[in-house]
Parts: structure tokens; C-alpha cells; sequence
């Protein structure tokens, strides 16, 4: 279900509902040209308010927009535990983190895109490639002396896409 502002303690009750029960439809009828709308859960006889901000909704004209609500998830998201893959090619270790988007886990009919940034030392550490801080990120090197082993962390502000 939904609340709207026209009254946030009314609950709105989809028009259709698909028929694995995973996407909902909502009809709304305002006098006025936007209304401001959020996602809520009954889990257990509690209700749940979906994390994060009120979503807009503008009336003028047919707003199919596609909202994936998380009701349990932090609203930050998370990085995973660091993973490693063997490299036969080149005969080594590559270690990578994924971020994973708030509520990646709890509503898995979304889909995400995706970037690949590779910070090895021909993007982000050579004078020919890419500076960190022209890309917004914060080197994390644990070892002062600059040990190799420790590169490679690096945790931006911007998406490159």
C-alpha cells in the first residue's frame, strides 16, 4: 500500500496487482498538479514506512513510474567484504569491493546499473592517467610506506559510467 499527503494516515490500496504478488499498481486522484507519495508495509500488525525520502508524483498526464521500496535495509547502502579472484592470465590476486545499493538485498525486482572503475596504476596513479582527486576519491592506503599490496582502495564521490 500507500500514503499520500491528502491524508498520511489513509492507506491507498493498489488497483491491480501482478500476479506473482511482486509489482503493484495505484491509482490516484488529486486536485492539484503533484502529490507527494511513500511506499508503506504491514509486517506483523506493525506498519512500515519505505526508507528514505517522499517520492513525487505528477498528475499531469498518465506517471507510470517504477518505484522499488525498502522498508528494512540501510538508506547508504553497503560495500562488501573484500573478494578475491585469481588471475591465471596474469598470474595473480585481483581484489575488488561492490558497493550494493540500499535495499539491494530486500527487493530484488530491481535492477541496478553498474560501473567499473579500475584503479590500478595506469588510471588513477600515472601522471598519463587519471588523477584521484580530479575524480573526487579519497586514497586508502593503510601502510604509510606504500606497500602494493595495499593499493587499490580508493573511495569516490562520483560514479563513472
Amino acid at each position: 500500500m500507500i500514503r499520500t499527503e491528502l491524508d498520511w494516515e489513509r492507506d491507498v490500496h493498489p488497483s491491480a496487482l501482478s500476479s506473482d504478488g511482486s509489482t503493484a499498481t495505484f491509482e490516484i486522484e488529486a486536485q492539484q498538479p503533484f502529490l507527494h507519495f511513500k511506499p508503506c508495509l504491514i509486517k506483523n500488525g506493525s506498519l512500515h514506512w519505505a526508507v528514505g525520502t517522499n517520492n513525487l508524483l505528477i498528475m499531469a498526464g498518465d506517471d507510470d513510474r517504477v518505484v522499488y521500496p525498502f522498508f528494512f535495509s540501510d538508506a547508504r547502502g553497503r560495500f562488501s567484504l573484500l573478494v578475491e579472484l585469481e588471475s591465471p592470465i596474469l598470474d595473480r590476486h585481483h581484489r575488488l569491493r561492490v558497493y550494493l545499493p540500499p535495499g539491494y538485498e530486500e527487493n530484488t525486482v530491481a535492477r541496478y546499473p553498474f560501473a567499473y572503475m579500475q584503479d590500478g596504476p595506469e588510471l588513477v596513479l600515472s601522471p598519463r592517467g587519471i588523477s584521484a582527486q580530479g575524480l573526487g576519491c579519497k586514497g586508502n592506503d593503510p601502510d604509510p610506506a606504500g606497500n602494493a599490496s595495499h593499493r587499490g582502495l580508493y573511495y569516490c564521490r562520483c560514479l563513472l559510467g
